[in-house]
Protein backbone atom coordinates (compact mmCIF):
# COMPACT_ATOMS: atom_id res chain seq x y z
CA UNK A 1 0.00 0.00 0.00
CA UNK A 2 1.47 3.27 -1.11
CA UNK A 3 2.33 6.34 1.61
CA UNK A 4 -0.76 8.58 -0.24
CA UNK A 5 -2.95 5.53 0.49
CA UNK A 6 -2.12 4.60 4.43
CA UNK A 7 -2.22 8.86 5.07
CA UNK A 8 -5.90 9.18 3.83
CA UNK A 9 -6.78 6.24 5.35
CA UNK A 10 -5.47 7.10 8.66
CA UNK A 11 -7.54 10.70 8.02
CA UNK A 12 -10.61 8.51 7.47
CA UNK A 13 -10.06 6.24 10.60
CA UNK A 14 -9.57 9.95 12.67
CA UNK A 15 -12.25 11.28 11.31
CA UNK A 16 -14.77 8.25 12.16
CA UNK A 17 -13.14 8.68 15.79
CA UNK A 18 -13.95 12.38 15.71
CA UNK A 19 -17.86 11.65 14.51
CA UNK A 20 -17.73 9.16 17.66
CA UNK A 21 -17.12 11.88 20.26
CA UNK A 22 -19.42 14.30 17.99
CA UNK A 23 -22.54 11.93 18.48
CA UNK A 24 -21.38 10.96 22.17
CA UNK A 25 -21.56 14.83 23.05
CA UNK A 26 -25.40 14.85 21.60
CA UNK A 27 -24.44 15.51 17.90
CA UNK A 28 -25.59 12.51 15.79
CA UNK A 29 -24.47 13.23 12.68
CA UNK A 30 -26.40 11.68 9.55
CA UNK A 31 -23.80 12.42 6.72
CA UNK A 32 -19.93 13.24 6.67
CA UNK A 33 -17.68 13.94 3.86
CA UNK A 34 -14.01 14.92 3.35
CA UNK A 35 -13.40 17.39 1.69
CA UNK A 36 -10.26 19.59 0.23
CA UNK A 37 -7.14 18.96 0.28
CA UNK A 38 -6.53 15.83 1.43
CA UNK A 39 -9.72 14.51 -0.59
CA UNK A 40 -7.89 15.80 -3.95
CA UNK A 41 -4.38 14.69 -2.50
CA UNK A 42 -3.27 17.99 -2.44
CA UNK A 43 -2.19 18.14 1.06
CA UNK A 44 0.98 19.55 2.66
CA UNK A 45 2.05 19.65 6.03
CA UNK A 46 0.01 22.96 6.66
CA UNK A 47 -3.26 21.62 5.71
CA UNK A 48 -6.12 21.62 7.63
CA UNK A 49 -9.00 18.28 7.41
CA UNK A 50 -11.72 19.67 6.09
CA UNK A 51 -14.73 17.98 6.79
CA UNK A 52 -18.69 18.72 6.06
CA UNK A 53 -21.08 17.48 8.80
CA UNK A 54 -24.92 17.01 8.19
CA UNK A 55 -26.86 16.82 11.22
CA UNK A 56 -30.24 17.79 12.90
CA UNK A 57 -28.38 18.79 15.76
CA UNK A 58 -27.13 22.08 14.09
CA UNK A 59 -29.14 25.21 13.63
CA UNK A 60 -27.75 26.38 9.80
CA UNK A 61 -25.92 29.18 10.98
CA UNK A 62 -22.28 28.00 10.78
CA UNK A 63 -20.60 30.23 12.92
CA UNK A 64 -22.78 29.53 15.94
CA UNK A 65 -22.95 25.76 15.00
CA UNK A 66 -18.90 25.79 14.51
CA UNK A 67 -18.76 27.26 18.16
CA UNK A 68 -21.14 24.14 19.39
CA UNK A 69 -18.63 21.96 18.63
CA UNK A 70 -15.48 24.00 18.96
CA UNK A 71 -14.17 22.40 22.04
CA UNK A 72 -14.98 19.21 21.32
CA UNK A 73 -12.70 19.27 17.80
CA UNK A 74 -9.96 21.40 19.44
CA UNK A 75 -9.97 18.43 22.44
CA UNK A 76 -9.73 15.88 19.28
CA UNK A 77 -8.04 17.04 16.70
CA UNK A 78 -6.93 20.99 16.24
CA UNK A 79 -5.93 20.45 12.30
CA UNK A 80 -9.93 19.40 12.22
CA UNK A 81 -12.11 22.10 10.32
CA UNK A 82 -15.49 21.58 10.70
CA UNK A 83 -18.15 22.38 8.27
CA UNK A 84 -21.39 22.00 9.49
CA UNK A 85 -24.83 22.11 7.93
CA UNK A 86 -28.17 21.49 9.37
CA UNK A 87 -30.08 18.32 7.49
CA UNK A 88 -32.57 20.92 6.05
CA UNK A 89 -29.78 23.27 4.46
CA UNK A 90 -28.16 20.01 2.99
CA UNK A 91 -28.85 20.92 -0.78
CA UNK A 92 -28.09 19.51 -3.39
CA UNK A 93 -28.77 22.04 -5.83
CA UNK A 94 -26.08 24.06 -3.88
CA UNK A 95 -22.94 24.15 -5.76
CA UNK A 96 -20.65 24.34 -3.13
CA UNK A 97 -21.99 21.31 -1.46
CA UNK A 98 -22.64 19.66 -4.64
CA UNK A 99 -18.74 19.89 -5.40
CA UNK A 100 -18.66 18.72 -2.17
CA UNK A 101 -20.50 15.20 -2.56
CA UNK A 102 -18.81 14.77 -6.20
CA UNK A 103 -15.03 15.51 -5.53
CA UNK A 104 -14.62 14.31 -1.59
CA UNK A 105 -15.39 11.47 0.04
CA UNK A 106 -17.97 10.14 2.05
CA UNK A 107 -17.17 8.74 5.31
CA UNK A 108 -20.46 8.08 6.60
Amino acid sequence: MDKERTDIDNIIQNLKGYIKLLERNNFPIKTAYLFGSYAKGTNNDWSDIDVLLVSDSFEGVRFFDKEKIRKITLSYNSDISPLPYNTKDFDMTNLFIKDIVSSGIQIT
